[in-house]
């Protein structure tokens, strides 16, 4: 399946989602940006950073329960401390790519606060790579037991769905 790459704006009152995949530096702060997702999911991302539940250590994941409607899931991705961030961003798109795919959600959204042009082009090139699954040669499981490939991700991110429906045309 390909993946469909989209942009918006960081919503998130209104933001309906499967999976929110949040990208956090180490250590992890619940800025200006990222109050309005942890108060639809009644504070949960900041007390797990409050009591460091959560480092934002590359690579460490940690998945919320969300409501029934709105933001429904929630994976934060740590990204640790990284001097490269464009780098950091698409390890981080390949991580929530193929938890996305394990989780059988179809689709998600991912936000790392503002993005540059090379940031936004790197986590969706991330998240590209991390979503393709080679089952060709693999046994397929049970029918009830399938989960749905992700075949949608959106970037949210200010300023920058030209910069990404750009890289989406390079894949």
């Amino acid at each position: 399946m390909t993946l469909t790459l989209n942009a918006a704006s960081p919503n998130f009152g209104s933001l309906d989602t499967p999976l929110l995949v949040v990208a956090l530096a180490s250590p992890p702060t619940v800025g200006d940006a990222l109050a309005a997702a942890d108060s639809a999911l009644g504070g949960a991302i900041g007390r797990v950073v409050a009591r460091r539940d959560f480092r934002g250590a590359r690579d460490e994941t940690l998945h919320l329960a969300g409501g029934e409607r709105g933001i429904q899931r929630v994976l934060l991705v740590g990204i640790g401390s990284a001097t490269d961030r464009a780098g950091a961003l698409r390890r981080a798109g390949a991580i929530a790519a193929r938890q996305a795919n394990r989780l059988g959600v179809g689709k998600l959204a991912f936000f790392a606060g503002p993005l540059t042009d090379a940031e936004a082009e790197a986590a969706a090139l991330g998240l590209a790579a991390g979503s393709w699954d080679f089952k060709e040669l693999k046994t397929a499981p049970p029918t009830d037991e399938q989960r749905a490939p992700l075949t949608d991700a959106t970037i949210l991110a200010d300023g920058a769905p030209a910069l990404i429906l750009d890289a989406a045309a390079l894949l």
